[in-house]
């Protein structure tokens, strides 16, 4: 009997026995949707369709725990959310107004600038009373947004199953607690977004799909910012360490950075606001699609091959290698030192990905969007340090 020839990542392999092509099968290196080819036949076929599809493992039958009958119209959480964020952006604007002249203040005071005492203090109680404000109105708007717009979540993912021919990897109970559990929160709640929005690409089988860029741009930011809060805290236990009375240096470090992270959170606000409104609307669009015309159970697609089933850092043989270093890489570019590396190797991995057509498109994307957001972080802090250090003489 002739030889088989089949392909791994896209490259034809030698021709082997029908019983190497068994033992490939069996363990998993080869899968449904790999192809094979001998002489004589026309063409290449899916080993779905050839004769060794009996070898191929059993899959379980997906059961759908949710419908079309539970899908439920979620206008009026997306009307609130997008009110509360236009209002977030609004007292941002007013934040960074407010402390842009405390700036100015700690700065005169540096230079010597106010002729008399009373002078600075009446200029320091004045911008003192502002902040004060500020950080009142900020727990006054941030809290009753984050109620909504966890419900706005809950609501949206479950949404996404009612829509979805098979089940996502997480169900609307866990988009939410992911934002709580430790570790996880750097990701889960970022895939399980993507996932809503590739549902609304593809119904049939949303593991084909892909999902807007702008979702990653908007995680990536969101981790930049939560950096960015953990130098914050640093800065403020050096002032309550200097037991009430810090330098004018660490309270223009402190300042500098809240700054950053309001003008970050004023464009992660408005990144925001076009994915509530961008996935309400394919929602919207996709469930009156599917009313007037429901999928069939021979339109559902079988699973993608290299597709990791639900967790994150499980690749298959069919993912890119070089995008399974950029996802660990990413993880890495927390640590600012190692961003910059990891948006080389992200941008590495997406050519990878594009020319040799495999899997890890999304990994490489995120380890970019991550590597981007903290080069410039590390950008950011040199400067500061580059000023600081001109500003004292060092």
């Amino acid at each position: 009997m002739a030889d088989w020839f089949y392909l791994i990542n896209g490259q034809q392999q030698a021709p082997v026995s029908e019983e190497t092509i068994h033992a490939l099968i069996q363990h998993r290196t080869l899968g449904a949707n790999d192809v094979l080819w001998q002489e004589g036949m026309p063409d290449w076929i899916r080993i779905s369709d050839s004769e060794f599809a009996a070898l191929l493992p059993a899959q379980k039958p997906t059961v759908r725990r949710y419908s079309l009958q539970d899908y439920r119209n979620p206008l009026t959480l997306t009307i609130l959310v997008s009110l509360f964020i236009g209002i977030f952006v609004l007292f941002l604007g007013i934040a960074i107004s407010g402390y842009l002249e405390q700036r100015a203040v700690l700065t005169n005071i540096q230079n010597n600038v106010y002729e008399t005492e009373e002078a600075k203090q009446e200029a320091v109680a004045e911008n003192d009373a502002l902040i004060g404000l500020i950080e009142i109105f900020r727990y006054v708007v941030g809290f009753p947004f984050s109620i909504i717009w966890y419900f706005w979540i809950y609501r949206s993912v479950k949404n996404a199953h009612a829509i979805s021919a098979v089940p996502l990897r997480f169900g609307p109970g866990w988009a939410v607690a992911y934002w709580f559990i430790p570790i996880l929160n750097f990701f889960r709640p970022y895939q399980a977004l993507a996932d809503a929005f590739r549902v609304t690409e593809k119904p049939e089988n949303w593991k084909w799909a892909k999902f807007p860029a702008i979702v990653g741009w908007w995680w990536g930011l969101s981790l930049g910012i939560g950096i960015l809060l953990g130098l914050l805290w640093v800065v403020q236990g050096q002032q309550i360490r200097a037991a009430g009375q810090p330098t004018i240096d660490v309270l223009l470090s402190k300042n500098l950075l809240v700054l950053a992270c309001d003008s970050s959170a004023s464009i992660l606000a408005c990144l925001l606001f076009f994915i509530v409104l961008s996935l309400y609307r394919k929602e919207q669009n996709t469930y009156f699609r599917l009313l007037s015309s429901p999928i069939k159970l021979e339109d559902i697609p079988p699973d993608p091959e290299g597709f990791d089933k639900g967790n994150f850092f499980i690749p298959s043989s069919a993912t890119s290698g070089w995008a399974i270093a950029a996802e660990y890489a990413s993880l890495f570019a927390i640590c600012p030192l190692f961003a910059p590396f990891a948006l080389i190797l992200g941008i590495v991995a997406l050519r990878d990905v594009k020319k040799r057509q495999l899997a890890g498109r999304g990994r490489a994307i995120f380890c970019i969007v991550v590597g981007t957001i903290f080069t410039l972080l590390l950008a950011f802090g040199l400067l500061v340090i580059i000023m600081y250090a001109r500003g004292t003489g060092v």
